[in-house]
């Protein structure tokens, strides 16, 4: 299993707030091939949740300081930075093409990331594991391209099943919605945990994620976690219907 860990190849895409946590949890794992991405400079508002950083670091990158504070915590971890912002799924897909599996937790832009990660991870056979912090929860899913349903089918069901969901995205779109972050370091902690227990479970099999195909939401004032939506392959899915079955490595 431990061998496993170390030859299996991660795309971590943001390491902000959950990403630097999770970039922390998975050196630790073992995890010794890791392929980052992020293209923001740290700020002082930053230090309520990113633990990876120091504040004498203010202004930098964060990728290089990443790079730095792995390498003095764990120098067996390969760990490669791209500096860019993601302005496309090709983006993505670059960035994920030699990986094995895909963490995203990348937030900005906020109408179009998860898009752009779905297209991307579908094309390629990437399983993913990804999740976001809202207020007062997080909410985390994961997905295997042709076996699971992806993201778009997951908004699909959702439009089916609730039709003013449409019409408060379109809402979103016209206003260019972007979300505010009001985390915190023990709730981003939590959230952390649970993604990398779920991406621990997918690639070695000790345990079956309770994410697969499913929209879970961790409160973070009740600590329980539980499903809020849950979805299947579409068959008419315009971007996950002629995807090949995908089963990790």
């Amino acid at each position: 299993m431990q061998e496993t860990i170390i030859n299996t190849k991660v795309a971590l895409l943001g390491i902000g707030g959950l990403g630097s946590q999770i970039l922390y949890h998975l050196s630790a794992l073992g995890f010794h091939n890791i392929n980052a991405l992020d293209f923001d400079t740290l700020e002082l508002s930053n230090f309520n949740r990113q633990l990876l950083y120091s504040e004498k670091d203010i202004n930098k990158l964060k990728t290089e300081l990443a790079e730095e504070r792995i390498s003095s915590f764990n120098p067996n971890v390969n760990l490669n930075v791209t500096n860019k912002r993601i302005e496309c799924a090709e983006d993505v897909m670059k960035h994920i093409e030699g990986s094995d599996y895909v963490i995203c937790v990348a937030d900005k832009p906020t109408l179009h990331i998860q898009d752009w990660v779905n297209e991307a991870v579908v094309k390629l056979g990437k399983p993913l594991v990804s999740g976001g912090v809202l207020n007062t929860r997080g909410r985390f899913y994961s997905m295997l391209p042709g076996k699971t349903g992806c993201v778009e089918c997951h908004k699909r069901t959702i439009i089916e099943s609730d039709v003013i969901v449409n019409k408060q995205l379109d809402s979103m779109h016209q206003v260019n919605f972007q979300r505010n972050n009001a985390a915190i370091s023990p709730n981003v902690a939590m959230l952390a945990g649970a993604i990398v227990n779920e991406f621990l479970g997918l690639v070695t099999g000790i345990q079956t994620p309770t994410s697969l195909g499913k929209m879970m939401e961790l409160n973070f004032l009740t600590y329980q976690t539980y499903p809020i939506s849950e979805w299947n392959k579409k068959e008419d899915c315009p971007v996950c219907h002629s995807a090949p079955v995908t089963v990790g490595k």
